[in-house]
């Protein structure tokens, strides 16, 4: 699905978008046996964890599985109710979620899905009253809303704001490692990665021949059908920022 809804070639979305979701669903269970739910301190103070009640969950559309399980088993674990909306680009992998968890016997209520796009319905989401909490993956100005909108009930607010920093190369480098380290991070999901270094900075007195070799390797990348094995760059499921 992840294939087929972000065009994210097979392997990466087997190897990569769907392993780092089940990593989650492991570390988040070793965390859990490890939590104290009541800790009595030295000071005779206690410290009770408790569940802060209905999650929002706002999640992007370049990592679906990943971003799903990493807000959603953790709210579970947590003790709270789920409101989940992921992103309008790619919404299929939260339904098909939605549908194992209602065949797993999930008590209703529980886990919630709201389908919908950022400023409509995300804004409605994040101000609602019984909401408690909000956990928001996206760009700056989305971020920057979400905030606004959760202040007006003073809501607690988690925010994952996508930023990309340059990559830097000096003359006492290794120009063609390092130009093959930051091309593959820039191809990777197709470039659709909130960390992928898509700013080059190069010392001056090696750009001519820098900027010669990133074309030649940029011409060189394999373009495929996603549904094909191998490492290559698959069609782009959207451009600019999401929130």
């Amino acid at each position: 699905m992840v294939m087929q809804e972000l065009g994210a070639p097979i392997d990466l979305a087997r190897d990569s978008q769907i392993a780092v979701g089940f990593g989650h669903l492991k570390a988040f269970g070793q965390a859990l046996d490890g939590l104290r739910l009541r800790e009595m301190l030295e000071s005779g103070d206690v410290i009770l964890r408790e569940p802060i009640g209905v999650t929002a969950l706002i999640t992007p559309w370049n990592w679906p599985i990943h971003q799903i399980f990493l807000k959603v088993i953790a709210a579970f674990f947590a003790g709270c109710t789920v409101v989940l909306k992921p992103s309008e680009i790619t919404p299929l992998n939260a339904m098909i979620l939605a549908e194992i968890f209602h065949e797993a016997g999930c008590p209703a209520g529980v886990f919630n899905l709201v389908n919908g796009d950022g400023p409509g319905t995300s804004d409605a989401l994040v101000r609602h009253k019984d909401v408690a909490m909000v956990s928001f993956t996206g760009s700056t100005s989305a971020g920057v809303a979400v905030s606004v909108a959760a202040a007006q009930s003073v809501k607690k607010v988690a925010l994952e704001l996508g930023g990309k920093s340059p990559a830097l190369l000096f003359t006492d480098a290794n120009i063609e490692a390092g130009l093959a380290s930051t091309l593959a991070k820039v191809f990777d999901n197709a470039g659709q990665n909130c960390n992928a270094p898509t700013r080059l900075l190069v010392e001056r007195s090696i750009y001519d021949d820098v900027r010669a070799k990133v074309v030649d390797l940029a011409q060189a990348r394999r373009v495929d059908q996603p549904s094909n094995p191998g490492n290559f760059t698959g069609p782009v499921a959207k451009t600019g920022s999401h929130g």
